[in-house]
């Protein structure tokens, strides 16, 4: 089993909130479980961050050097920019869904929205 983080998932992670339940947390740690996450996740939190939508309490270039020392993979090509339909018009989203569609892995995300994508969803 692999799995494909979502942005709130991996800023959760990052920061030990709590919302991120024990088992996601569990499944993320396990050495035997490869996690991958889109190197569009960086891009729209800086987005976010500048349009004021997104507050950290910690400078950008720490979760990239956490992703980095925890070897959480991040990629994207032409094969991820497939058409998917328009359940969500959030374009980082769409590229997550696509991304983890194309590796065929498993996507941990809270957001119930991205059923309506033909994914294999892990939240709980």
């Amino acid at each position: 089993m692999a799995c494909f983080l979502d942005t709130h998932t991996f800023l959760w992670l990052f920061a030990s909130d709590n919302q991120l339940p024990i088992s996601v947390r569990k499944t993320i740690s396990d050495i035997n479980i490869s996690c991958f996450m889109s190197i569009a996740f960086f891009w729209g939190i800086a987005i976010k961050k500048q349009i004021g939508k997104l507050v950290l309490a910690i400078q950008f270039p720490t979760p990239v050097r956490f992703a980095e020392r925890d070897q959480i993979e991040s990629s994207i090509n032409e094969s991820h920019l497939n058409g998917l339909e328009f359940f969500k018009n959030d374009a980082f989203d769409r590229i997550i869904v696509s991304q983890a569609i194309s590796k065929d892995l498993i996507l941990i995300s809270r957001d119930q929205k991205l059923k309506n994508y033909k994914i294999n969803l892990k939240w709980d």
